[in-house]
């Protein structure tokens, strides 16, 4: 059975709402991951694969996740990645497109998913959350700004898939155009007992969701 683990991925997606937050003239905007988010096989400096798809690890398990969404990528695992999601509820696990279970080799495969995002007045907060099987960091403008899991440690790469990780992301963020990057990788076949592995054998993906918060200048 795959793990006492699972794994790993970002960029930015799609605004899934801009509402008023706590004072006139602040609004957050939220980004999730999903199927918008472009993905590379290295730092994104050349074309992209295509879109990211979703993926589950089953998706007849009830924490598949439960939010598992139709078309989505099954796995055939037979077990669920357990991270709470209620915090991010727009947000779906996702990996490189054209992978299926049956795919091979899985093991310390990685993929970098990364989007433009624009900020216009002045920055309040901004923060992500983030989950992967088994590893991923967070790149903000060309900066880390911090990393989950391990393509090694068996616990570190369970905690990373079981639980929600948030990063302050404020320090790297400014007015204009900002690009966010989830680089995240899948663990070594050990995890699971196989090599080389299938995806059905040693799954991976990574779900995030980004929260940013802006006051209008005219609030100055």
């Amino acid at each position: 059975m795959k793990r006492i683990l699972a794994l790993a991925v970002l960029g930015t997606a799609l605004i899934v709402g801009a509402q008023p937050a706590f004072a006139s003239g602040t609004h957050t905007s939220t980004f999730s991951s999903n199927t918008t988010w472009p993905t590379f096989t290295g730092v994104p400096t050349t074309g992209p694969l295509g879109h990211a798809q979703t993926v589950c690890l089953d998706a007849t398990a009830p924490t598949s996740p439960a939010n598992c969404p139709a078309g989505a990528t099954d796995y055939g695992f037979g077990a669920g990645w357990p991270a709470p999601l209620g915090s991010i509820p727009h947000a779906f696990w996702i990996w490189a497109p054209g992978i299926t279970g049956a795919t091979s080799p899985s093991e310390l495969a990685q993929y970098y998913f990364s989007k433009r995002i624009r900020i216009h007045g002045h920055l309040v907060s901004g923060r992500i959350s983030i989950a992967a099987d088994d590893f991923a960091e967070v790149w903000v403008n060309g900066t880390l700004a911090g990393t989950i899991g391990s393509t090694t440690d068996a616990t570190a790469a369970f905690a990373a898939q079981s639980s929600l990780t948030t990063f302050d992301i404020k320090p790297f963020l400014h007015h204009g155009k900002n690009r966010i990057t989830v680089h995240a990788q899948n663990g070594v076949g050990a995890f699971s007992g196989c090599g080389p592995c299938t995806y059905q054998q040693q799954p991976a993906g990574v779900v995030f969701g980004v929260k940013i918060r802006v006051r209008s200048h005219d609030e100055d």
